[in-house]
């Protein structure tokens, strides 16, 4: 399936957002903001006695955060993230570059993409302004009753590739000026899992013809799935 015919269909981003039954919203209300204390690269939330820690800063991303502030440390701003119990995860954001790290609770475990459970993703160009060019599709069995149906494709499986591959698959090395500036993408994977919450995965070229895809947490790189590949270029 060609990119430009992905574009056309255009993309469901309610039906993604809503990938799991169990999703809640948790905005933060301005009149209830948390007291917080830094120590290092930790934070406190004095109201509840929760440690939060970094979760890695280029791969693990929110997909959308809450308006005011749930807590304050240091001065800095914790949001909520949409869809993620803020006893689980809250995010900074730096209204200068744009950007957001997403903090966990101390006691879960580091987020991976072994455990992240991926089910569809978005495909991005990057830029100032990233564009988003295509879409893969979470099957009926994640989605509620309501939205089952409406999309146009199943691609759970052509998503658990990108996974399999980059947890299983040979590890490549791309020597520095082999690699390719044409047919660079992101996905940003969407979990089961971590509703609220993107991992992001490079795919692209080298000189030679041959495509890889890479775990922005640990720049891990192997070849990409065929399927993955035809999907993208062809």
């Amino acid at each position: 399936m060609r990119m430009t015919s992905i574009y056309r269909r255009g993309c469901l981003l309610l039906a993604i957002l809503c990938l799991l039954l169990s999703a809640s919203s948790c905005k933060s209300k301005g009149s209830n903001i948390h007291d917080g204390t830094q120590e290092g690269l930790v934070f406190r939330d004095d109201s509840t006695g929760i440690e939060y820690v970094n979760c890695n800063i280029l791969a693990v991303k929110p997909l959308s955060m809450s308006d005011e502030p749930y807590c304050k440390a240091a001065g800095i701003s914790y949001y909520a993230i949409d869809f993620e119990d803020p006893s689980r995860f809250l995010c900074d954001y730096d209204k200068e570059t744009g950007s957001s790290f997403v903090y966990r609770n101390r006691e879960l475990p580091d987020i991976t993409i072994e455990n992240f459970n991926a089910i569809a993703a978005f495909l991005y160009i990057d830029g100032v302004q990233p564009q988003r060019v295509a879409q893969l599709y979470a099957d009926d069995e994640y989605l509620p009753d309501e939205l089952k149906g409406l999309n146009p494709s199943q691609d759970t499986a052509l998503v658990r590739q990108i996974t399999d591959a980059l947890v299983n698959g040979e590890e490549r090395v791309v020597g520095q000026g082999e690699s390719s500036d044409e047919d660079v993408f992101f996905f940003r994977l969407l979990s089961a899992d971590y509703p609220g919450l993107y991992y992001s995965v490079c795919f692209f070229g080298d000189i030679y013809g041959r495509y890889y895809v890479q775990d922005l947490a640990n720049f891990r790189t192997v070849d990409a799935p065929a399927e993955i590949v035809a999907w993208i270029v062809g």
